[in-house]
This record gives C-alpha cells, sequence and structure tokens, in this order.
C-alpha cells in the first residue's frame, strides 16, 4: 500500500449519511473470522437462560437456551458456577442480541474452575466446566471488564474451563478485558477460555469435524476477539514452575484422550501482556504435547506484549511443540480506536471513527465498512470504503477549540478515518457500526476491528 504521510489533517473523507459513495467491492474473509460463517437460528421459541436461572430444576429437560441481556450473561455464569452438575453437555447456549456489560463490576467467568489448590490435573479432570456449545450467532460482548487476584489455581476468561465443549460465532470487543494480578503460578488466562481441555468421555464434536481433524473434541471456532488480556502474578517465578500462561484466545489447552482440539477461523487483535509467564501466544498459550491439536485460518493482528521467563512466546502459540498449522498468518494490527461527535449546524451533526495502525507495508489494502441500522435492525445503508492515505496525527475541534490527537498517543503507528457530515437529527435511533478489513500482499483479506455507536437523534444511547 501506497503511504502518505501528514503532520494534520482537518478531515477526511466527507461523506453524507444517506449518500456515501461505494469505493470498494467488499471483500470475503479467507483468514479469521467472518460473518458469511455464522449460520443463523431462529430462537424465538428457545428459552431464556434467565428462567433456566430462576428454577434450575428445569436444567435436565432442556435442550437450548438463549441470552438476550447483560443480566442472562450473568445468569448463565451463575447456573454453571452452581455445581459440577451444570456442565451443559449435549445443550447448547445462543446470543440472542449485542451484550453490553457495562457498569457489571462483579462478572465471574462461566464455569470458573477453581478451589483446586495448585493441582492443575484435578482440575482438568474434574470439578466445574463447559461441555456444551456456546453459539454467540454472530453477536458483540461489550464492557466485559474481569479482573481476578485469587490466590488458588484458576482459569480466567469469558469462559474459565471449558473441557470437550465448544465456542463458536462470537465477538469480543476492545472494551473487553481479563486481567490477573494475584499470588499463584497455576494460572491461565484468555479472553474466550482460561482452559480448554479434550476428554474422551464426554465424545466427539461430529458437527465440527474438519478435514485435518476428524474427531473433535473441544474447539473455538470464528471467534474474534479485540479483548486484552493481562497475567501478572505478583509473587515472581521459578523456572521449575508448570505455569501460569497466558494467550489472546486461551491460556492452556489439554487433554487426556487423542481426540482434536481445534482453533478455526478466529482472529485476534487485542494485546496479550504479561510478567513471570511461562509461555504466551497471540492465539493460546500453551497445550500438551503429544496431543492432538489443529490451529487452522486463523489470524493474528494484535500486539503480545507479554515476557517469558522461558522465551516461550509467538505470534500464534506460546509453548507446546509441534502442532497441526493449517493457514494460519500475523498481520500488523488495525483497529478502531474511538469515535468523535460535532454538530453540524441546526437540526444536524457529524461523526468520526479513527482507527489505529500499526504498519500498512504488508497491506495492499485497507479499508473501513459501515453499516448504519435503525431501531429495528433494518439496515440503513451499508458500504465499502479504502482507506487512500494514513496520518501521523488528527487535529479535531473539541469544544470549539483545536486539539491535534497523535498517533502514538492513542496506542498506534498511523491513523485512518472516516467522517460522516450532515446526518439529520430527526432520524430517531441510528446504530453505526463500523468494521476494519485489510487485503495482504498474498490477496489474503481480513476481517479485523469493530465498534458500535448508538444515537437517538444526535444524542448517544
Amino acid at each position: 500500500m501506497k503511504k502518505r504521510i501528514f503532520a494534520f489533517l482537518s478531515m477526511i473523507a466527507i461523506l453524507a449519511v444517506f449518500a456515501i459513495p461505494t469505493y470498494a467491492t467488499d471483500p470475503v474473509a479467507i483468514n479469521g473470522y467472518s460473518d458469511t460463517l455464522v449460520e443463523a437460528v431462529d430462537l424465538t421459541d428457545v428459552p431464556d437462560i434467565k428462567a433456566l436461572s430462576a428454577d434450575i430444576s428445569t436444567y435436565a429437560a432442556g435442550t437450548a437456551w438463549k441470552i438476550t441481556d447483560a443480566a442472562g450473561l450473568q445468569a448463565f455464569s451463575t447456573v454453571s458456577n452452581t455445581s459440577d452438575t451444570y456442565t451443559f453437555l449435549g445443550k447448547t447456549v445462543y446470543l440472542a442480541n449485542d451484550i453490553d456489560m457495562k457498569g457489571v463490576d462483579d462478572f465471574v467467568p462461566i464455569c470458573y474452575n477453581t478451589g483446586f489448590g495448585q493441582a492443575y490435573v484435578t482440575a482438568f479432570n474434574g470439578g466445574i466446566r463447559f461441555s456444551g456449545l456456546f453459539d454467540g450467532q454472530g453477536h458483540t460482548i461489550r464492557n466485559l471488564v474481569v479482573t481476578n487476584t485469587d490466590d488458588d489455581c484458576c482459569n480466567l476468561g469469558l469462559f474459565g474451563a471449558v473441557r470437550s465443549g465448544a465456542i463458536i460465532n462470537l465477538v469480543l470487543d476492545s472494551t473487553c478485558s481479563f486481567t490477573y494480578t494475584g499470588t499463584s503460578k497455576k494460572v491461565n488466562v484468555g479472553s474466550v477460555a482460561g482452559l480448554m481441555f479434550a476428554f474422551g468421555s464426554d465424545g466427539v464434536k461430529s458437527a465440527l469435524a474438519d478435514e485435518d481433524a476428524a474427531e473433535v473434541s473441544c474447539a473455538v471456532v470464528n471467534v474474534k476477539s479485540s479483548a486484552n488480556v493481562a497475567l501478572n502474578p505478583t509473587n515472581g517465578y521459578d523456572v521449575n514452575d508448570k505455569g501460569p500462561f497466558v494467550g489472546g484466545l486461551v491460556g492452556y489447552l489439554g487433554a487426556a484422550t487423542n481426540y482434536y482440539k481445534v482453533i478455526k477461523n478466529c482472529t485476534y487483535t487485542g494485546e496479550v501482556s504479561g510478567t513471570n509467564v511461562r509461555a504466551c501466544g497471540g492465539i493460546f498459550g500453551c497445550w500438551v504435547e503429544g496431543r492432538k491439536l489443529l490451529i487452522k485460518n486463523c489470524a493474528f493482528a494484535g500486539k503480545n506484549l507479554a515476557t517469558s521467563y522461558k522465551g516461550w512466546k509467538n505470534n500464534i502459540h506460546g509453548s507446546g511443540g509441534t502442532y497441526t498449522n493449517v493457514n494460519n498468518i500475523s498481520a500488523p494490527r488495525f483497529f478502531v480506536k474511538a469515535y468523535q461527535k460535532a454538530s453540524a449546524g441546526d437540526g444536524a451533526f457529524s461523526l468520526r471513527f479513527s482507527t489505529l495502525i500499526d504498519s500498512v507495508d504488508n497491506y495492499d489494502e485497507i479499508g473501513i465498512r459501515l453499516t448504519v441500522t435503525d431501531s429495528t435492525g433494518a439496515v440503513v445503508k451499508s458500504t465499502t470504503q479504502i482507506v487512500n492515505s494514513v496520518y501521523t496525527s488528527i487535529r479535531a475541534k473539541v469544544d470549539g477549540e483545536d486539539v491535534v490527537y497523535t498517533a502514538s498517543e492513542l496506542g498506534g503507528t498511523y491513523i485512518a478515518c472516516l467522517t460522516l457530515t450532515d446526518i439529520p437529527d430527526d432520524l430517531g435511533v441510528l446504530n453505526f457500526r463500523i468494521e476494519t478489513y485489510a487485503i495482504m500482499s498474498d490477496g489474503t483479506s481480513l476481517s479485523l476491528d469493530q465498534a458500535t455507536v448508538s444515537f437517538n437523534g444526535s444524542t448517544q444511547i
């Protein structure tokens, strides 16, 4: 991609919200997460999981539940952590909507497996764990912030421990984070799951079979995470320690069987950080060497800032030896950072979305997709614009004053923007979804970060 670096920019791409020209066809992602891989399910008659939480005696007869809001995600966590009876083996939990966890500061990871002292093996073979199917239906979880200081063996992420379970079709955006700062050295942290474990008696997930992995026990498929993960034990380390481990998606992949563990068509664009860590990877931290693991069609486009006292650090994996590695790539980070709203005169306003890019050297094309929906979810406008120029800083009006934002201050090397002007403020509720994409020099297309902001008129909701 050709670079044009300018010191300042007053505005890029002056666009009218209902008259935005399309500059490029929408590329199809062949690596990483893609909306096109989501198979929509009619959830009309699927019961809400809050009803299960209210009457847990209905668990045995149930086969599927849906999560519709933040209270539902909390209810799922509550049921899963009641006892090791509620593993959801043979059952499915769906996301029916995007979920905003803003204001929730006490969320406990689903199937938060802890209480085993320093014994990893016990945590693998028993205790609280998720063994079902979690299907996000392409929906996004936002503002989920989990911090932990337990001094016991624990697993931290959206899910704590997954044993012969699967998480598919899910997006965790950059407002989510998972952080450990306790004293335990037996900790696994990943944004999707701290621990995933293949176990023979739970059978195989035949629906997730792949030409490169015929018998699949546990899997993460078609998931995109921009969540930050951090693992910072406070009591140092010993080179003989068997942990801790941190990965962008999964902390540790274990097995007591030769069934496959699979991470497929996943994208990670967040930051992995940590000190006193045994192994750290952009996709996963560690796995049991000698067992079967398939990592396929995955893209790491984040940052791995963690330090390993063993030197086990890579963009895809941390440690664990040889695994089946099919069509996985690393790409420079390209993520949605922020938006700014400004008045555009009487009865109108403007929005500017900023994205941060670490490097453009390996990209032939980068672009921004815009989808505008109304309160019913109907698409008002959908378009794609190629980013022709990137900048080291931009100038914006804030309360009538000129303010300069530099890319380095915002966490990147370059800035690209998409600005919408003259949006009428009498149109009711509008949801603006911005998604970044990139086409690599070898022709590979990637769907990267995204952000959504909603307005009722000119007021954010």
